[in-house]
């Protein structure tokens, strides 16, 4: 419960593709329990309009007449994605001089319960980034949890930080930690890697995170796989690391095949082919090549210096 005399304004930021079976509802949710917790602050509802197909900004458009909240919409020419999604929510809030800001997905896993929590942790000044972390989802198998533990075992021993398992995107944060993010302008955005780049004060708060309300994800395997490997691109020594030791290792294969090659020859007459080795040698360099040719992606993506994202219009 927040008992400023004077409130602070804070940006809800929602990043919405093809959601309109689902995203009223979840700000409905989010609207009833800032009401039942007291929560008294100036609230923003932002909505950004990923370039959704479907009815999502009529959606949108019912929002605040239907649940008496004040509302901005921004909509994308195109789909651009999330993290797209997610710098032009950060804008908006630098722009327009917000004191905090909240990001939250449209489709109703991240419980506004932990929202309360975390509200009233950043009300207290004490910190500038106050995350969920999940302790448990209700969407997750085995085999995708294990997954994940072993990724960012990975990502954060090549790290010269920690990036935090099992937390996204849904935080809230100050408007220092705003200022600082959107000063950073690569173009292919790893924003949870950023939230870790800048440090300052954090706070993490439990949460069980829900199944969806309704629909279905649009984070697929390929969105995943490319995700992660902007992590590994962006905010790790891992290609330069995995580069040198594909060719350390290529090295003492080209030795030791040389060396078999002669034994065989001298002592058993016999002459090899080498498949096996050949074969080995074929899947480190195919390994070496995607993640490199991942790395000249990202720089030509920089090189071009194109929008991360491009408005057909701000609504209202």
């Amino acid at each position: 419960m927040s008992n400023n005399l004077v409130q602070r304004k804070i940006a809800i930021i929602f990043p919405c593709y093809n959601e309109e079976g689902v995203i009223f509802k979840t700000v409905q949710q989010v609207k009833e329990k800032l009401i039942e917790a007291k929560i008294q602050e100036s609230f923003e509802y932002v909505f950004i309009d990923d370039g959704s197909s479907d009815n999502t900004l009529l959606e949108l458009f019912s929002i605040e007449r239907e649940l008496g909240i004040k509302t901005k919409t921004i909509q994308f020419t195109r789909n651009f994605g999330k993290e797209s999604a997610i710098f032009a929510g950060l804008e908006y809030a630098k722009e327009n001089n917000f004191d905090g800001a909240v990001f939250i997905d449209a489709d109703g896993q991240d419980n506004p319960e932990a929202l309360v929590e975390m509200l009233n942790e950043f009300l207290t000044g004490k910190y500038d980034d106050v995350y969920a972390k999940r302790i448990s989802r209700d969407d997750s198998s085995t085999i995708k949890s294990k997954l994940i533990e072993w990724y960012y075992h990975l990502l954060n021993k090549n790290s010269r930080f920690q990036i935090e398992e099992n937390v996204g995107d849904f935080r809230v944060i100050s408007k220092n930690a705003i200022n600082e993010i959107v000063e950073l302008k690569e173009r292919a955005r790893y924003t949870k890697g950023m939230f870790a780049f800048i440090g300052m004060r954090k706070k993490e708060v439990l949460m069980k995170r829900h199944e969806r309300i309704g629909g279905k994800s649009k984070w697929n395997i390929s969105k995943q796989m490319n995700f992660a490997l902007d992590g590994f691109v962006n905010f790790t020594y891992l290609p330069y690391k995995l580069s040198v030791w594909v060719t350390v290792i290529l090295a003492l294969m080209v030795v030791a095949y040389n060396f078999y090659v002669l034994l065989s020859a001298r002592i058993f007459n016999i002459m090899t082919l080498g498949i096996d080795f050949l074969l080995f040698g074929l899947l480190l360099v195919s390994c070496v090549c995607v993640v490199g040719m991942k790395v000249l992606m990202t720089i030509l993506e920089e090189v071009k210096n194109r929008p991360i994202y491009i408005k057909n219009k701000t609504l209202k």
